[in-house]
């Protein structure tokens, strides 16, 4: 009797590669915790923050409070954090809080 399409099963399974992998890269780049403004300190609540983490919060405050325009890709928002814009491009958010992070060496 032979067990025809099975294999012997290997040390370390592909789903633990892949978090190995997510845990190895969750502090590059996009992820990478920095040093904010303080305009984007005050808004977040924190004095670092990853690119990624920070528009994840910007989205859920615009979502929260009603800000995207229905049917278009805008937003319409004044706060200092997008240069006094009343309406910004839904795109154009990650780009404007660039500025926001504090480069480091």
């Amino acid at each position: 009797m032979s067990c025809v399409g099975t294999r012997p099963k290997s040390s370390s399974s592909p789903a633990a590669t892949v978090e190995i992998e997510k845990k190895a890269k969750s502090s590059e780049g996009l992820f990478k915790p920095t040093p904010v403004s303080r305009a984007l300190r005050n808004f977040l609540g924190v004095s670092e923050s990853s690119r990624a983490d920070a528009v994840k919060q910007i989205w859920a405050h615009i979502k929260l409070h009603n800000l995207q325009i229905r049917g278009r890709s805008y937003v319409t928002i004044n706060s200092s954090l997008f240069e006094g814009k009343e309406r910004v491009n839904s795109l154009e958010v990650g780009k404007l809080l660039s500025r926001h992070f504090v480069k480091t060496n």
